[in-house]
C-alpha cells in the first residue's frame, strides 16, 4: 500500500479482483484467443486503487484517543482490513469494529493491567485520521502454536492464564465474545497466554455484530469459546484433563 497524500491512498491488489486479473490473463495468454481487455483498477498488475481515509479510519479524537509514535521491534502495529474496500457495507464495519476495538483498549488502560491482556500502546495518527494502533510484539497465536505441536505445550497454564484475562475484563463489565485459538498469543518461550483482538468485545448485554454466533454480549460467550480451546488443545497436545 503507497500513501500518496492525507486525502488519497493506493492499493495495489485488491483479493477480490485478482481471480477475475488471472482469467483475463489466461485469455491473453491463449494460443489464438483475442486480446484481452485492459487490467483494471486493483487487479494483478493493473493500476493502483484510490483509496478516501475517511471511508476506512476512523477519525482521531483527543479527549478518547492516546496517541503514540513508538514503532519500535518490540511494538506490532494493527492496521485496517482494504479487502473489502469497495463493498460499503463491510468497510463500514470494519471501520466501526476498529474504533469500537480501541475504545475497549483505552477503558482498559484506564485500570490496573492484567498480565494476559495484550499491552496497548495508544493509535498512530496521520491528519485527523486513526492509521492503526499498538500492541506489545508477542510471538505466536495458539493456532501456529497448535500446528507446531512439540515441544508439548503447557495447557493448564494456558487455560489459567486466559480464565484469569476473562475474570478481570468481566469485573469491568465487558464480555471478549470471540475466544479462539486465533486471539490468544503466547509469549516467546513460557507459554504465557495473553487475549487480544478485542473488536467484538462489549458491555455485557450489548447486541453483537461480530464474534462467534451470539446475537448478545455475554460471560457464556466468553467460557463456551475458551472450553472449545481447551478441548483442541487436550487433543493436539495429548494431555489429560
Amino acid at each position: 500500500m503507497a500513501v500518496t497524500s492525507l486525502d488519497v491512498m493506493t492499493l495495489d491488489v485488491l483479493p477480490s479482483r485478482v481471480a477475475a486479473a488471472h482469467q483475463r490473463q489466461t485469455l491473453a495468454g491463449d494460443k489464438g484467443s483475442v486480446a484481452a481487455p485492459p487490467l483494471l483498477p486493483g487487479e494483478v498488475d493493473g493500476p493502483e486503487v484510490s483509496i478516501d481515509p475517511r471511508k476506512v479510519f476512523p477519525r482521531f479524537k483527543p479527549r478518547l484517543f492516546k496517541k503514540t509514535t513508538n514503532r519500535d521491534p518490540t511494538i506490532f502495529e494493527v492496521t485496517p482490513s482494504l479487502v473489502f474496500y469497495h463493498d460499503e457495507t463491510i468497510r463500514n464495519k470494519y471501520k466501526a469494529w476498529m474504533r469500537s476495538g480501541i475504545l475497549v483498549l483505552e477503558m482498559l488502560d484506564r485500570h490496573p493491567p492484567n498480565p494476559h491482556i495484550v499491552k496497548y500502546h495508544g493509535v498512530f495518527v496521520e491528519g485527523d485520521r486513526i492509521s492503526g494502533f499498538a500492541l506489545d510484539a508477542l510471538a505466536q497465536n495458539l493456532d501456529e502454536r497448535c500446528r507446531s505441536a512439540a515441544p508439548p505445550l503447557d495447557v493448564t497454564k494456558v487455560i489459567n492464564g486466559i480464565k484469569d484475562a476473562l475474570t478481570h475484563l468481566h469485573g469491568l463489565g465487558y464480555c471478549h465474545n470471540d475466544v479462539n485459538t486465533y486471539n490468544i498469543m503466547l509469549k516467546a518461550d513460557d507459554d504465557e497466554a495473553v487475549l487480544i483482538d478485542f473488536d467484538s468485545c462489549l458491555p455485557e448485554g450489548v447486541p453483537l455484530s461480530k464474534g462467534n454466533g451470539s446475537t448478545i454480549s455475554s460471560p457464556d460467550n466468553d467460557w463456551a469459546g475458551l472450553s472449545q480451546v481447551q478441548e483442541r488443545l487436550y487433543n493436539v497436545f495429548k494431555t489429560a484433563p
